[in-house]
């Protein structure tokens, strides 16, 4: 469940079933924890870093986005971004998809010591350990198209025209 096809995936299900706008924020929302926090690494990597002593701190602070309180804070900078008028449906739909983005990946289990949901009061790692990091990364080729198909054939709710669906 670890990959991004997985969890936007999991995001369109979401809103295929509960029928509800703003699929495209619910996506965002899921994708950004892991965007956030691994993103700064993989862009220091690929531009040659070496370890510099400062970067790497930066970077090992970028792991705040995955975790609640930098879920929250991101959504609410995000929020901020869009006029007043959406900016409380940006916020709870950015801030529901970095929650079911934790709740998918708690639900694995990893060589490492699991997901820091208490920062900052700990720093305990939180895992179920229900499944291998790995294991449903052979069904995201599946899944994706499957969810992308229900979210699209979804019906709209009353109301709300062919144009509001995403």
């Amino acid at each position: 469940m670890a990959d991004l096809l997985t969890h936007v995936s999991s995001a369109l299900l979401v809103k295929s079933v509960s029928q509800k706008p703003h699929a495209v924020l619910l996506a965002t929302g899921v994708v950004l924890p892991d965007l956030g926090s691994r993103l700064p690494g993989i862009l220091f990597d690929l531009l040659g870093g070496q370890g510099d002593l400062p970067m790497v701190e930066l970077l090992l602070g970028s792991e705040i986005f995955h975790t609640p309180i930098g879920i929250l804070g991101a959504a609410m900078l995000i929020a901020i971004c869009f006029v007043e008028s959406q900016r409380v449906v940006v916020f709870w739909n950015i801030l529901a998809g970095g929650g079911l983005h934790l709740l998918l990946d708690v639900m694995q289990r990893h060589l490492a010591g699991g997901y820091q949901l208490w920062v900052p009061l700990s720093y305990e790692g939180v895992e179920l350990g229900w499944v291998s990091s790995e294991a449903t990364v052979w069904l995201a080729p599946f899944v994706l198209p499957f969810s992308v198909w229900a979210w699209w054939r979804r019906r709209p709710t009353t109301g709300s025209s062919a144009a509001g669906r995403g």
